[in-house]
């Protein structure tokens, strides 16, 4: 593949696109078998995947300077000078009209979701960023944005379990690269961003939201399971749901690890890379699929 080609994928993070895989949450939680409903939930996903590339590209143009001074950030071709600024920017506009696009043909509540993603993104991209707190929950808002972008495109409503435990272990995600950034000593302090965290962030106030955040996960999970079963009368499926809470604890566990170990701050790869947090992730997935379709 040609190097340029390269670069303009890498732009759009690609990789990053599995965190849209949580618009299939909600069809495949409630047992959705409606071949066209999941048709409109696979347009969803590749509609809300263009509009948060062409987010990540206008914050790679915004952020030239604070990636130049990260040990890895550098490299990226916005920041590195592969992809000059107004490519990028024409590139960030396309991938926006594309995605708003098929979210518009495919579900209107969802076109007007993709619309709300894009200005809450953006936002956090120019301001909220450098709000203490706020950042982080602005991120789990943008993960329940893209649930119910999935939710509409199937006609599926989320219940207030399902939408606290992405509120929480989302959060505790961007906590975690929070205390992984602060940790590494890579980073320059000269960063904008390093001397923003460094100002308004404690260190051991972060472990102990993100704790808190784990915590919370888990048993958010833990009561969403005692709903759908009956612990005094198991029945197969419920016995896999109860094999799952198992595989989450195996999940989180190494996400704690990994963010006091060697950091999390793209957690995406970090997840990825860590075959311990992938066994938990698909052991957990498996046992709540066998629970509702079998």
């Amino acid at each position: 593949m040609n190097q340029t080609y390269k670069s303009y994928l890498h732009s759009m993070r690609v990789w990053q696109w599995t965190k849209n895989l949580i618009v299939f949450t909600l069809p495949i939680g409630s047992g959705l078998i409606n071949t066209n409903n999941l048709y409109e939930v696979v347009y969803s996903f590749i509609g809300i995947s263009f509009i948060s590339s062409s987010i990540y590209i206008f914050n790679d143009i915004k952020d030239i300077s604070i990636d130049l001074m990260h040990p890895i950030k550098k490299y990226r071709p916005i920041a590195s000078g592969d992809i000059k600024i107004l490519n990028a920017f024409v590139m960030g506009i396309c991938l926006l009209l594309l995605g708003v696009i098929i979210l518009y043909k495919n579900e209107f509540t969802a076109f007007l979701l993709g619309l709300a993603y894009f200005t809450t993104a953006l936002m956090y991209t120019l301001k909220l960023k450098y709000i203490p707190y706020i950042d982080s929950a602005t991120i789990s808002v943008l993960f329940i944005v893209r649930l119910l972008i999935g939710g509409y495109s199937a006609n599926i409503s989320p219940s207030i379990y399902l939408t606290m435990f992405i509120f929480f272990s989302t959060y505790g995600l961007a906590v975690s690269k929070r205390i992984s950034i602060l940790q590494d000593d890579r980073i320059q302090d000269e960063s904008e961003y390093m001397q923003f965290l460094r100002k308004y962030y404690n260190l051991d106030t972060l472990k102990l939201i993100f704790k808190g955040a784990l915590i919370s996960t888990f048993t958010t999970y833990l009561v969403w399971s005692t709903t759908i079963a009956d612990i005094n009368n198991l029945v197969f499926g419920d016995i896999y749901l109860v094999f799952s809470i198992f595989g989450l604890l195996i999940m989180l566990r190494e996400i704690y690890k990994m963010t006091f170990e060697v950091g999390l701050e793209d957690f995406v790869y970090s997840i990825i890379q860590n075959k311990k947090s992938i066994f938990g992730l698909m052991f957990t997935f498996f046992c709540i699929v066998i629970r509702l379709y079998f």
